[in-house]
């Protein structure tokens, strides 16, 4: 396998991963674009049709007339499976505006393999820290997302968090926020400016179906210091607890709660 992979562009398959635009696209002067990442396993999409409900719910914020249906999806991800020969990979859906056109892209892109794995987290610092206006939406303006967890990586962390004007804890760079008190699961709410995620909504139910309390409410570092367990959650990278925020210990005394909820995500995810 070659280091670069095949794409699909407007249904047309490319065997060399490349894509043509115009120069003078909206794509690339603006950022007039839309994304969603989701995982594939066995050549089939993963909760496809929640990534698809909130890929539509975008294009509507921006003017975009139509999205792809889960029918023609499917399809450019069996052409993408037998192009690579790969059954399981990530997979971005790129809608972007180029002139009077709205493009589609299906880009394949290999599993990360710390998927599950433990993370150091850190606090996003300026100039990357104040939050996003557009932070409910997943546009190709993500590149203050980008140049956060690029920071922290180089400060040793594996993800970085957001905070409010106030203090609020929102997101991570690429991640929702979860906190475990006893038998309650806490994320902030989607009157924050923050992602609706789908692998967030996967895990709420799957809290609910344990028997846990789901709680949406805001909260600060020192609650989220004094949880019983954090941990972040992706679409790619599934659910991953946290061990420390800025070098302080984070709790553990909720890891059976957190263990139980990241095994039956992975169940639902090999369930598709």
């Amino acid at each position: 396998m070659t280091d670069v992979l095949p794409c699909v562009v407007d249904g047309v398959l490319q065997p060399d991963g490349s894509l043509r635009v115009s120069a003078h696209a909206e794509v690339l002067t603006h950022g007039e674009g839309l994304f969603e990442t989701l995982p594939v396993i066995a050549g089939r999409a993963r909760f496809l049709n929640a990534h698809l409900s909130r890929l539509a719910s975008a294009a509507s914020v921006l003017g975009f007339p139509s999205t792809p249906d889960a029918s023609t999806i499917v399809a450019e991800i069996a052409m993408i499976t037998k192009a690579t020969g790969m059954a399981d990979f990530a997979l971005r859906v790129t809608l972007f505006r180029d002139g009077a056109r709205i493009r589609r892209l299906l880009a394949p892109s290999i599993i990360p393999a710390d998927c599950g794995t433990p993370v150091k987290l850190g606090l996003a610092r300026p100039p990357y820290s104040d939050p996003r206006a557009m932070g409910r939406l997943k546009t190709l303006n993500y590149l203050v997302n980008r140049l956060a967890h690029a920071d922290g990586v180089k400060r040793g962390f594996d993800e970085v968090l957001f905070l409010d004007h106030k203090g609020i804890v929102l997101e991570g760079s690429r991640s929702t926020v979860f906190l475990i008190e006893g038998q309650s699961v806490i994320t902030p709410p989607l009157t924050l400016p923050i992602l609706p995620g789908v692998t967030r909504d996967v895990i709420l139910e799957e809290a609910i179906a344990m028997g846990l309390e789901v709680v949406e409410e805001p909260f600060g570092l020192a609650r989220l210091l004094g949880a019983g367990m954090v941990f972040i959650s992706a679409s790619v990278r599934g659910l991953r607890p946290a061990m420390a925020l800025d070098g302080r210990p984070l709790g553990m005394t909720g890891h059976q709660q957190c263990d139980a909820l990241a095994s039956r995500y992975r169940e639902r995810l090999a369930k598709g």
